[in-house]
């Protein structure tokens, strides 16, 4: 069976954005099995989005490991949970998608503590960390701040959502920390006053120093991979505001970083809903024809977008091998794209 570890999944929020009961939720996660499968918090639209998160990671982890609900956050991620376990199938995956809120430091301190794989700054619109895909304005002294702390915290930037001039202005403040880090500067840099709890949240998300960098692309093996970004499409094919130039995707990988090709049909150049497996196909193979294969994943943006046609379902994915093999892909080069990059990326 083909397995995908999916960089950007949009279950959790479901409730908020469709109604779906959080029991309905549980249920659609657990089909994903044997995948893995990155949660996403929307936070856009929610009005105490540090309290959800906390709420809903609390809810899914003490659903998984103990079946105490009246359980606090603090035990469950204490318990003794083996670190391999973290990229288990089924296993704890979540990410925020719009970091609005984290201008207030008691809710940035919340998001810093709770076991997340990465964070995005913003959506598409600006906030007072950066500009989004949809907006003019850079990362602000605010965001880079965050910028800080969230890599202090080991959780990777999503650059995703991210205009141009915000996207280089998070790169600029990663590469200042990459040219410090031979003095110890950039560790100090990244101090911050909310400190991990002695029994924390924090156990569980792997060492950045130890994701490995990605081999074949240059100079990435001085560099520790801070960020990613988690669903988009090239622009080289179709210009739209949410995807990456080559340029871009160059700079990302020589850092280590990966990123997450998307089946949004707006993104590859359809009409809404009217995008096509084919479509999705192109944008895979013409990414990785021009960088190579080491840093390109999968980020499908399930239940956050119309599903494309003859891609609507993990199952879907054993189609889509299918068309890379007729392209000369072999097995092990669809593996790695469908699930060794990303758990390279994110390894212990």
């Amino acid at each position: 069976m083909i397995q995908v570890f999916d960089l950007h999944n949009d279950l959790p929020t479901l409730p908020l954005t469709r109604g779906i009961s959080g029991e309905e939720c549980e249920a659609i996660f657990r089909s994903y099995v044997p995948h893995r499968v990155v949660r996403v918090f929307w936070t856009t639209e929610m009005p105490d989005p540090a309290e959800f998160i906390e709420l809903g990671i609390r809810k899914e982890e003490l659903g998984i490991v103990d079946g105490d609900k009246n359980c606090d956050l603090k035990h469950v991620f204490s318990s003794a949970i083996p670190p391999s376990s973290f990229l288990l199938p089924n296993s704890s995956c979540y990410a925020v998608e719009d970091l609005w809120f984290a201008s207030d430091e008691k809710a940035l301190c919340r998001i810093l503590n709770l076991p997340l794989l990465y964070a995005g700054l913003t959506w598409n619109r600006e906030n007072a960390l950066a500009g989004g895909a949809d907006s003019d304005g850079g990362l602000t002294e605010i965001g880079k701040t965050v910028v800080k702390k969230l890599i202090a915290h080991s959780i990777v930037i999503d650059t995703a959502h991210l205009n141009e001039r915000s996207f280089y202005d998070v790169l600029e403040v990663f590469g200042s920390g990459v040219r410090d880090q031979g003095s110890g500067e950039s560790c100090q840099l990244s101090v911050v006053s909310c400190q991990l709890k002695e029994d924390g949240f924090m156990s569980r998300i792997p060492n950045p120093e130890s994701r490995t960098p990605n081999p074949d692309t240059p100079h990435s093996s001085l560099l520790t991979p801070h960020f990613l970004n988690s669903h988009t499409c090239l622009k080289s094919i179709h210009s739209h505001p949410r995807n990456l130039t080559d340029a871009q995707i160059k700079l990302l990988l020589s850092c280590g970083g990966v990123v997450g090709i998307t089946a949004v049909a707006q993104f590859m150049g359809k009409p809404e809903k009217q995008g096509a497996r084919a479509d999705y196909l192109r944008q895979i193979d013409s990414f990785a024809q021009k960088f190579g294969i080491s840093g390109l994943c999968i980020g499908s943006d399930f239940n956050g977008t119309d599903p494309v046609e003859g891609l609507s379902s993990y199952a879907d994915f054993e189609f889509l091998a299918q068309d890379l093999f007729k392209l000369g892909y072999s097995a092990n080069d669809v593996e790695r794209i469908f699930h060794g990059n990303a758990e390279r990326f994110f390894k212990a």
